[in-house]
C-alpha cells in the first residue's frame, strides 16, 4: 500500500463523512458504514490508480458516492426480502422500501440542517471543536483524547460539553 493514502484519507475524512451524512439522509450508522467501505475499497486502489488520479479529493468522493449508493441498494433489498419473507399473498400493505425513499422536502431539510451544524461548528473555537469532532465523528475516548491533545480526562469532557452546549444554543441536538 503506498504510503502517502492514509494521510490523504485522514485529511478528507471529515469531509467525506459530511458527504456520506448527506446522501444516507442524515442516519449516522449507515453514514459511517458507507465510509468504512469507501476507505477500505479506496486503499486496497489507491496504490494501483494513484499515477492515474489527478485529483484525489474528486476520486475519493467518488469512491464515497459509490459506496453509498451500493449501502442504498443493498438496504433496499433488505427490505424487499423482508417485505416478502414476512406479508402474505393477501396482505396489501405498502412496500417497506417506498419509505425508504426520502421527499424532496426531506432532502432539502436534511441538507439546510447539514449546513446549519457545519456553520455551528466552524463558529467553535479550535480547542473546543477538535476534542468534540474526536469524540463524536472519530468516536476516540475521552481518555484517548486527553493523551492525544496533551489535557487532562476532566479537561476534555468539559471541552466536549461547553461544545454540545454551544450547538443546543445553535438549536441543534
Amino acid at each position: 500500500m503506498a504510503p502517502n493514502f492514509w494521510p490523504l484519507w485522514i485529511a478528507q475524512r471529515d469531509n467525506l463523512l459530511r458527504q456520506c451524512l448527506k446522501l444516507m439522509s442524515g442516519n449516522m450508522d449507515d453514514a459511517q458504514d458507507a465510509l468504512s467501505e469507501a476507505m477500505i475499497k479506496a486503499s486496497v486502489k489507491f496504490e494501483d490508480s494513484m499515477d492515474e488520479i489527478r485529483n484525489h479529493r474528486a476520486w475519493l468522493s467518488r469512491i464515497v458516492h459509490n459506496a453509498c449508493i451500493d449501502l442504498h441498494r443493498q438496504n433496499r433489498r433488505k427490505a424487499e426480502y423482508h417485505e416478502d419473507a414476512h406479508n402474505s399473498e393477501d396482505d396489501s400493505l405498502p412496500s417497506i422500501s417506498r419509505r425508504d425513499v426520502a421527499t424532496p422536502e426531506q432532502n432539502a431539510l436534511t441538507g439546510e440542517m447539514f449546513d446549519n451544524l457545519e456553520r455551528a461548528l466552524s463558529d467553535l473555537p479550535e480547542k473546543l471543536r477538535r476534542p468534540l469532532l474526536m469524540r463524536c465523528v472519530q468516536d476516540q475516548t475521552y481518555d484517548e483524547i486527553a493523551e492525544n491533545l496533551g489535557l487532562t480526562n476532566c479537561a476534555v469532557r468539559k471541552r466536549v460539553q461547553l461544545a454540545r452546549d454551544h450547538l443546543k444554543g445553535c438549536d441543534i441536538r
